[in-house]
């Protein structure tokens, strides 16, 4: 049988309020511009760094934003992780009916890429 993905949950993110304030995360559909202007100004705002983050597609994105620091003269970490993912997906069976509202859907774990990126003042 096959399995339908219904759709995908957010991963869990356990930080403090100072870190909220100092983290930037990157989608695959941030404007490049966009993102180094809050950067700019995120790093205004903070004592010390901010962090960057993406993950799956957006990895290069986030990279490349890296470069651009660097190139700025900025001192740049670059560390890679691994994020468990949760799906949830249900059995694709042709015998469910659409008006069946008590369908059961299971969690479903996998393993994506990404990139955590420090980028310090000058």
């Amino acid at each position: 049988m096959a399995e339908k993905l219904v759709r995908k949950l957010p991963t869990v993110k356990t930080m403090s309020h100072k870190k909220i304030k100092s983290t930037m995360y990157v989608k695959s559909g941030t404007p490049f511009k966009s993102a180094t202007k809050r950067i700019d100004k995120l790093l205004n705002q903070c004592q010390r760094y901010v962090t960057v983050l993406g993950m799956g597609h957006s990895v290069t994105k986030t990279l490349a934003i890296a470069t651009t620091y660097q190139e700025r003269l900025h001192k740049v970490q670059v560390m890679t992780k691994t994020i468990e993912v949760l799906d949830e997906v249900v059995e694709d069976t042709e015998s469910i009916d659409d008006s069946d509202s008590d369908i059961e859907t299971k969690l479903k774990k996998r393993l994506l890429s990404g990139v955590e990126v420090r980028i310090f003042k000058v």
